[in-house]
């Protein structure tokens, strides 16, 4: 998978005292290739659903199935802000037909900030902002610019953080080149918990996605759709509550079900 590069360069915190051993630590960025790969079984026009938001909006046609990886840059800064950057690809097949060939077909580029983190004692939960755009690879008849957005709330409910409630919202809208079409907005309502147990952690979340339906040229013609969703997600952390692993499986149905799962496994270069 082709990924963006850069150079950086982290200036070590020089050490104060014997004493202090954070300050006897370089610090500086984390640094990680984000490999999030995706598989999605789909009955009539239906398309990705649950948490993470859709990078792409991709309208199937009946009893299809696609599979689809992606490998993003990913760079944390000062441990609040993350910006990220790359390609994507994918395969599909659609009815009995064979698998496509997997190619890359997007690039992505977005961000990640926890703008308020709940202090301890307090019950005012930890917010975190989204945001992402995407646009396809090769020059196909309908080109299109994905746009994302996210808002989703972290309330720790023990003074471990063991243990919490989720919620959130999610915005998805899709331009069309030449103004041959339109492509309604795609919105995101979840709600759920959390349980830690020393290096893993479980989610479970349920929520609403809606559709408000497509019309482009004579190629495509959706009506609005509105798919309910549970998905439950594994992680494995390290010492420093860096994801090294996550697996989720998410049931929907509009009312025809669709399922989708997911595996992440990011790449360190640098933490």
């Amino acid at each position: 998978m082709v990924v963006a590069s850069a150079t950086l360069a982290a200036t070590p915190v020089c050490a104060q005292n014997d004493d202090d051993d954070d300050d006897d630590k370089p610090t500086g960025p984390v640094v990680s290739i984000d490999v999030l790969a995706t598989y999605l079984k789909a009955s009539g026009f239906s398309f990705g659903f649950g948490v993470p938001r859709l990078s792409t909006l991709t309208l199937t046609s009946p009893s299809s199935q696609s599979f689809t990886v992606d490998a993003p840059l990913k760079i944390e800064l000062d441990g609040w802000f993350t910006v990220y950057a790359g390609f994507g690809g994918a395969a599909s097949k659609s009815g009995s037909g064979p698998w496509s060939s997997f190619k890359l077909d997007n690039w992505k580029t977005g961000f990640l900030a926890d703008v308020y983190t709940q202090a301890e004692g307090q019950w005012l939960p930890s917010v975190t902002l989204t945001g992402s755009v995407s646009r396809p690879l090769d020059q196909a008849l309908i080109q299109t610019t994905t746009w994302t957005a996210g808002l989703d709330l972290d309330l720790a409910v023990d003074t471990e953080q063991t243990r919490g409630l989720l919620a959130g919202v999610g915005y998805t809208r899709v331009t069309v080149d030449h103004n041959i079409g339109t492509i309604r907005p795609v919105t995101l309502l979840y709600a759920g918990a959390y349980r830690q147990f020393d290096a893993w952690k479980l989610s479970a979340t349920a929520g609403m996605q809606f559709f408000r339906g497509a019309e482009v040229a004579n190629l495509i013609n959706v009506k609005p759709v509105d798919i309910r969703f549970v998905r439950a997600e594994l992680e494995k952390l390290d010492d420093d509550d860096n994801r090294l692993l996550a697996m989720a499986v998410a049931v929907g149905w509009s009312p025809k079900a669709s399922i989708q799962l997911t595996l992440n496994v990011p790449i360190y270069i640098a933490k």
